[in-house]
């Protein structure tokens, strides 16, 4: 099982934080992930996961766009920027399909050091918008962050 935990595009400071929109530089950058992400020819998330949060949904959109997830778009209450990073890493732990989870800083950070070394203490992954990290779950259901070159 793969997990792609990414951070949504660019977007808006002029508004609500629920209401920011992605800018056009944010579309861009998150159609060219998505492009990067299918040229590979095999990221197959199953689902991809979203916070509620205008940002995120459209990053979602714009990725399922590109790669067709069988279960679509699916809006978490969980992922946004400050909340409990368990309950995320708990589903993740448990479900066996692909699944992309598009997030929030610093709640996406958390939920990757989590998965990586089982705490959430003094440790900070950054991720750029509209990119992010691919973590593959071993038969011993540890997690091991996999290299995607650009992403």
């Amino acid at each position: 099982m793969k997990a792609y935990l990414i951070r949504h595009g660019e977007a808006a400071d002029n508004a609500a934080d629920k209401e920011r929109p992605l800018t056009p530089a944010g579309i861009k950058e998150t159609e060219e992930s998505a492009s990067l992400l299918v040229s590979l020819g095999n990221v197959n998330p199953a689902v991809i996961y979203y916070s509620g949060l205008l940002r995120s949904g459209q990053t979602a959109e714009i990725l399922a766009k590109h790669l067709n997830p069988v279960n679509g778009i699916l809006f978490l209450d969980n992922l946004k920027p400050f909340n409990d990073p368990q309950p995320l890493a708990d589903i993740l732990n448990i479900i066996d399909n692909d699944a992309m989870v598009i997030g929030h800083m610093p709640h996406i950070s958390l939920v990757a050091a989590f998965l990586l070394t089982g705490n959430f203490n003094g440790i900070y992954i950054p991720f750029i918008k509209s990119k992010g990290i691919c973590l593959e779950k071993t038969a011993d259901k540890k997690w091991r962050m996999v290299p995607i070159p650009g992403f």
